[in-house]
This record gives structure tokens, sequence and C-alpha cells, in this order.
């Protein structure tokens, strides 16, 4: 079963001729629901741009079998998908539009302040057990992920785990919303959300977010400017993928992309723009 969250924006796209169909992150689902509401309110009228969040994975596959025309993606396509498109002839375009973080969270009663990407690896892969470790509480780890078809479940294992399997004990999560009220619920939490979501997130007082380090030496918090700095080191790109069959069709929402416009929406959903 696909669970997912959508939107339909019922204005026009005059040279779309139908209806845009969105589908992928749900990590981008804010920033493309108000970018879209944007673009639509100065541009066009009268028809409808469909947009849901089934999870990355989901977005590529359904793009690949042309039942969308944007993919939203928190990763790049892998050399597997990449042929699975060049075997169906199919012509595609990988477009970054910005950068997120992956903020790192634990439940708050967790004393730990700062965690090294080692530590984070070991957390994960289940070498770590209990905080107390690692500097923490004497509490025992509860590992929470996302599901395998979301962008932020390959992208943490690329990014922190050098591609090694998470723990049997990680339980997996459909959705953000789980990985939030795990936090409310457990305290040996541990978990991980795009900064967009956890920016989002009005009740932030059920966990505490660490600052991060690569090598043990200088640890950096979360925010727009350590991302835009590159200083914070668990960022990645954000894409809109596309079949180039569809590109005249998508060309106004993709100029509009690289507008200010467009701009300040991605910097206000906690987002660093590329352009």
């Amino acid at each position: 079963m696909k669970i997912f969250t959508s939107f339909l924006i019922f204005v026009s796209i005059i040279s779309f001729g139908q209806t845009v169909a969105v589908n992928g992150s749900e990590a981008m689902l804010p920033l493309m629901k108000e970018l879209a509401d944007s673009f639509l309110k100065s541009n066009f009228r009268n028809k409808a741009m469909s947009i849901h969040s089934s999870g990355s994975k989901v977005g590529i596959d359904e793009l690949l079998n042309d039942e969308i025309h944007i993919c939203t993606s928190t990763r790049d396509l892998t050399i597997g998908e990449r042929k699975e498109f060049s075997d169906k002839g199919e012509k595609f375009v990988v477009f970054p539009i910005c950068l997120e973080a992956l903020v790192i969270l634990v439940s708050y009663s967790n004393n730990l302040e700062k965690i090294t990407k080692k530590q984070l690896c070991d957390l994960f892969t289940g070498k770590i057990a209990n905080f107390k470790e690692i500097g923490g509480n004497d509490q025992m780890v509860k590992l929470f992920i996302r599901s395998n078809t979301s962008g932020c479940y390959l992208g943490f294992k690329e990014m922190i785990m050098d591609n090694k399997n998470y723990s049997e004990t990680a339980l997996m999560m459909n959705d953000n919303w789980q990985i939030k009220s795990a936090m409310y619920k457990y305290n040996g939490a541990i978990s991980f959300l795009g900064y967009s979501e956890y920016k989002h997130w009005k009740s932030k007082e059920a966990s505490r977010s660490l600052k991060v380090s690569i090598d043990g030496k200088e640890y950096f918090g979360v925010s727009n400017n350590e991302i835009a700095s590159g200083k914070y080191p668990f960022s990645r790109f954000c894409y809109l993928i596309y079949k180039v069959k569809y590109e005249d069709k998508l060309m106004p929402f993709l100029k509009f992309i690289e507008t200010e416009e467009a701009k300040e929406v991605i910097i206000k959903n906690g987002f660093v723009s590329l352009r």
C-alpha cells in the first residue's frame, strides 16, 4: 500500500494543457506545494497541478512508467535506475534545485549534545547498544529509520554509513510523522529528518538536534548558514527528475525555479538555493 500526502492546486497551466502530476520526496512536499502555489498564482488559472509525496523511490518508479511528469527526490538516480530508463529508450534530466541537511535527533531526555559520523554509523549498524558508550545517558538505543522508499533512507545510508546495512533492530517508519511520534514515546530514540521537515515541526521539545562532526575535532549545528557555507557535513542535493519528452510542457515551471521569487520560497522552507 502506498502511504502518501497530497495536495491538488486548482490553477491553470496553459502551456501544459493538462494536470501536471508530481510525486516523490516527502521532505520536499511543503517546498513543492509553495513553489507550485507561487508559480501558478502569478502565471496561470483554472486548471490543476497535483503534488504527492509517496517517497523518492515511488516517484522514480512512477516517472519511469509515465504515471507522473516530475519526480521530486532527495537523492540522485542509482546506476540501476538510470539503466532502467535507458533500456526503455527514455532520456531524462536530473535537475538539482537546492540543498538540504539531514538533522540527527535524539529524545529530549537524552543528554547527548554532539556526535561524530563514526559514532552514528556504529549506532545505526548496531555496534553501539547504549548511549553511555558515547557519553550519553545510560539508555538503551532505539533506532528509527525511514522506509526504503524514502530518499532519507538511502541518503543517510550513503552519506553517514558508507552503505553499510542498517541494524536489524532498527524500526522502519512509513513517514516523518511516525519518526516524530517516536521521539515523544521513547527515551532512547534516535533518528534523522530533513532540515525542512524539522524546521516545520511545531513540537520540537520532544527531541534535541545534535551537533555533528566528521572527525571529532569541529562540530556544527544545523542552520541555513552552516548548510550554505558547506560547514554542516550532512547535506544533500534535492532534485526534480523528468523525462526529456515532457520538457516543453514543463519549461514554464522549470524557468520559474530559476527566479528570485522561487529562491525566496526555497530559503523560507529551510533549503539552500543553488541559484
